[in-house]
């Protein structure tokens, strides 16, 4: 988990160009772990845009689905993770992960972390990017795993 949480910390310090900083916020339960990441900068289109192979990007879902993929960054093909890694150490965890930009949102569960696959819904627009992650503890005695 502070993996995870340091690495959305460190996108939104990379990408964002958010002008009042980020809000970095966790919470620790006895049967679960979660964490949100937010800023109010340019967001996930405005970020990719910067980037020429990127430029004729129209919408936020577009660019959200676009940069949850592996090797897809605004500083160029290959650098970004895509948060594959993320979405792997959840499926093992109960996660869920709540990626919002713009005016779309994409909600993935850890048991489908496949990128083109999260669910959407489209609400009020908001500035800048969040990303919030839960890690729920397993009631299951075979898969119980200790949360990270």
């Amino acid at each position: 988990m502070q993996l995870a949480m340091t690495a959305m910390t460190e996108n939104v310090i990379l990408h964002a160009e958010s002008p009042v900083g980020l809000l970095v916020g966790y919470r620790m339960l006895e049967t679960a772990v979660l964490f949100t990441v937010a800023d109010l900068g340019r967001g996930v289109l405005g970020s990719l845009r910067t980037n020429f192979d990127y430029q004729n990007l129209q919408h936020p879902r577009d660019a959200l689905r676009l940069a949850l993929h592996e090797g897809v960054s605004r500083l160029g093909t290959g650098n970004g993770f895509g948060f594959r890694n993320l979405f792997r150490a959840l499926a093992s965890q109960n996660g869920t992960l709540r990626f919002r930009t713009g005016s779309v949102c994409i909600t993935m569960d850890g048991q489908n972390f496949e990128a083109d696959l999260g669910e959407e819904t489209f609400p009020e627009l908001l500035a800048g990017f969040q990303v919030t992650m839960c890690c729920r503890k397993s009631t299951h005695p075979i898969s119980a795993a200790p949360l990270l």
